[in-house]
């Protein structure tokens, strides 16, 4: 085993301060976001879209923007069924769309 000359030099490509930050696309806008700043959706058991509170359920997920608009296109567009590659209609719980108020205040933050 060939150990490096200079120990500081392991140190030097290792940073530990830095850590990734997943990107993620919001499915209405397109916008890439952090992972955190982003809504998950993901189908239940029965199939219907809810949101997924930590971050680490099950299955294919789906992200959107706390921006109202983003949240209320889901209803209109077909973009939510191509994301869960879904042939039907999806239903959509009603929790999803709770907080659209809080996203309207803070929507100013993107814009």
């Amino acid at each position: 085993m060939r150990m490096s000359a200079n120990p500081n030099r392991r140190e030097q490509w290792m940073s530990k301060g830095k850590s990734h930050i997943p990107v993620r696309t919001c499915i209405s806008c397109q916008a890439k976001r952090p992972k955190g700043d982003l809504i998950r959706l993901v189908r239940d058991a029965e199939g219907v879209v809810v949101r997924d509170a930590n971050g680490k359920g099950e299955g294919r997920g789906a992200y959107v923007c706390w921006n109202g608009s983003c949240l209320m296109s889901l209803r209109t567009n077909k973009r939510l069924t191509r994301a869960f590659r879904a042939h039907d209609f999806l239903s959509i719980h009603p929790d999803v769309f709770r907080g659209v108020a809080h996203a309207e205040s803070t929507a100013s933050v993107w814009d």
